[in-house]
This record gives structure tokens, sequence and C-alpha cells, in this order.
């Protein structure tokens, strides 16, 4: 989901964000090593996160949904580098039943690297949906925004010259309209794997890499539908070259990060 951090006022969790917000970007300026950021994830439950703007977590899941949900995210966790998560100031995870707005709405995940470190993520219903592929996409999904927002030096990226160039001629983010198939993994049109990713560069790569590090079946779709899509190709290879340079330090070869980054490199051409 793309966040606009001007929509939200943050002021009871200011000076505590600011500190450790601090300290991340001082890392981040002096020295930028693989050992800053080796910590582990926090997944919090029956937590509610610093109240902000009009959002807010129902928590009255069930203990059946938490006990199946964590041992998914972890193995989500454990695709990336140590240390990725926590660069990409995704230090805690919030769990929540429903993911509300106040006058109405919800979402399956929501990225607030800009407001508290963290994303969080919808878990309702996971132990009996036979929908771990969805669930995990938006894990990958939301961490992708959580990567742009730092690698963007910690602004919204609203603009993309570089990766918009990467589209079809004349294409324009936001002028389609929504439909049934709204945030299905289809490929409806050159260059792009849902409908969703057309309304927002942001949304665009976070569907990619949701595509990229989701499911084996939803991979072999991506590298298809790379194999006869030009567009779409050179997108994912950017997307690759960026979560590397997002991620310079040694990697070993046998880990899924390095291994689908490469893979899907090589293939998507």
């Amino acid at each position: 989901m793309l966040l606009i951090s001007s929509i939200f006022t943050v002021c009871s969790h200011k000076k505590e964000e600011f500190s450790e917000q601090g300290v991340l970007w001082l890392l981040l300026g002096l020295s930028d090593r693989a050992e800053n950021y080796d910590r582990d994830v926090e997944i919090l439950t029956h937590t509610s996160p610093p109240p902000y703007g009009n959002l807010s977590l129902d928590l009255n899941y069930s203990n059946g949904d938490i006990d199946y949900y964590i041992p998914l995210l972890k193995e989500q966790i454990a695709k990336y580098p140590r240390g990725y998560w926590i660069k990409a100031r995704t230090k805690r995870v919030y769990l929540a039943k429903y993911i509300l707005f106040v006058g109405g709405g919800a979402a399956k995940g929501f990225a607030t690297a800009f407001i508290d470190n963290s994303i969080m993520l919808a878990i309702n219903g996971i132990a009996t949906c036979n929908c771990d592929n969805e669930r995990v996409s938006t894990i990958h999904h939301e961490l992708m925004h959580n990567v742009d927002f730092v690698s963007d030096g910690g602004t919204i990226r609203l603009r993309s010259p570089d990766w918009e160039s990467l589209n079809s001629p004349g294409f324009k983010y936001g002028t389609l309209t929504s439909n049934a198939q709204w945030t299905d993994l289809i490929h409806p049109l050159p260059g792009f794997v849902s409908y969703y990713s057309t309304t927002h560069v942001s949304e665009d790569r976070a569907v990619i890499a949701s595509a990229i590090f989701g499911d084996s079946a939803l991979y072999a779709n991506l590298l298809n539908w790379c194999s006869t899509d030009v567009y779409l190709a050179q997108k994912v290879r950017k997307l690759a070259s960026d979560m590397k340079a997002f991620w310079p330090f040694a990697v070993g070869e046998n880990t899924f990060w390095k291994q689908r980054i490469s893979d899907v490199a090589e293939r998507c051409r």
C-alpha cells in the first residue's frame, strides 16, 4: 500500500522515533556495513502501534491464526540476508486481524517505515483460508515499500523518471479504472503484473517484488511473462539491480535472496 506521509501526524511517539531514526541514519551515513543491521525482527502480537492518522488495528484474532502465521512470516524473513529487514527500517512487524481506516476501508498490509520502523500485516483466517500465496505476496510487497523509502533517503517516492521510462511509450500511472481483478497477479497488459501496479511507481515496484519472492508458481509465471514482455523484463532487471545496490554486502551463493536476484536478472531478458 502506498504511503503519503503528509496524511499523518505523529505526536506521542515523536521523541522516541527521532532517537531511533537518528541513530540509523548516522550509521548509514558514516559506515554502511552489514554488522550495523545484525538484529532480529520483532514480531508483535496483541500490540497496537503508536497512534497516528486514521489507522487502527483490530487485534481480536484467533490463536490458530497466530500459530499458523508466525512460522510463515519467519520463513519469509529468512529469505533475505540477515539484517536486510533492519536496514529497510522494518525492525518490527505488527500482526492484526484487520488493518482498518476511520470512515471505512481495510488493508492486507501497511508499510510504516516513515513512522514506526515497521510493517503491519492482517492475518484473519490464515489458518483455514488456503491463501498462503496471497499473504506471502503481501509480506514482500510491504517490505519493498520500506526498502524504497530508505533508498530514497527517507522520502515517499512520487515520481521516478528512470523507472517510468521503462514503460511502453505514452503510459501514465493512475489512468486506468479499477475492476474485479484489480489486485490479482495476472499480467493484464505489457509491463505490468497486475492492474493495481498501474496506479503508482511504488506499487508497481512492490508488486514485482512480491512476484520475485513469492511462491514458486507465481515466480514461474513472472519468468514466463518476462520471456515475451520486454517492458516487464527490463523493469524486473532494474528492480533486481536496485535490490543489489540496497544490500551490497557479501551474501552466500546458496541463499534464497541471492539465487532469486541472480536468476531473475539472467532470465528476464
